[in-house]
């Protein structure tokens, strides 16, 4: 509008065969507004600045990394019981769904601010500033092997993560056919686990025995 705000929305739904047909579909709304403020404020030497903001929230199915990432797949394996073993045993799924599997969600909000100084923008700059919460992470929970699986697959926890993200190009050289870029980049992010399933009061992400 005017040549100074931009504003976006964007709207989208998907649906995953890896969950439950109750909870398939998820719906991913966002929005972000850009200011050109040098339509408005002279600086000397820059040449064009924007501020930014955005909000979205998206989703997901199971990880690709879970053993058994598909709610319905309870096929069992035949395979030797142990490495190298002559036996061979039939095998249930390892991995088992609890309830009603909903889609993962991660709600963002991020602010910017882009700058490009002197002629052919030969320094730019810009900042980042983020933060987000992934809630209802779809995770493996160890069980009783008595049960006849190893691992129970939940929606668990809330994640709080927030950061900055900094960056600075500039072109020493310009020719009429020739740029060279130089880019510095550096970014910072935070993380705090806010929630946990009920009766959990730790979650073991990766390790080695």
């Amino acid at each position: 509008w005017d040549r100074t705000f931009i504003l976006q929305i964007d709207a989208r739904k998907d649906w995953n065969s890896s969950l439950p047909p109750s909870n398939n579909s998820y719906f991913f709304p966002g929005a972000s507004l850009v200011y050109n403020f040098t339509e408005h404020l002279d600086i000397p030497a820059l040449k064009n600045g924007k501020l930014s903001v955005s909000w979205a929230d998206v989703g997901g199915g199971p990880n690709i990394a879970l053993q058994n990432r598909y709610f319905a797949d309870n096929s069992y394996s035949v395979q030797p019981v142990y490495e190298g073993a002559t036996i061979i045993g039939v095998f249930p799924p390892n991995s088992l769904f609890l309830g009603d599997i909903k889609p993962f969600r991660k709600r963002e909000f991020e602010f910017g601010l882009n700058a490009g100084w002197f002629p052919q923008n030969r320094l730019e700059t810009e900042i980042v500033y983020y933060t987000n919460n992934v809630y209802d992470q779809i995770i493996p929970l160890n069980i009783n092997p008595a049960t006849g699986y190893g691992v129970a697959n939940i929606n668990s926890g809330n994640v709080k993560n927030w950061g900055f993200e900094i960056s600075v190009k500039g072109a020493p050289v310009i020719a009429r056919n020739y740029r060279w870029n130089l880019t510095l980049t550096a970014a910072r992010q935070f993380s705090k686990v806010l929630e946990l399933y009920q009766g959990i009061n730790e979650q073991l992400v990766d390790g080695i025995n």
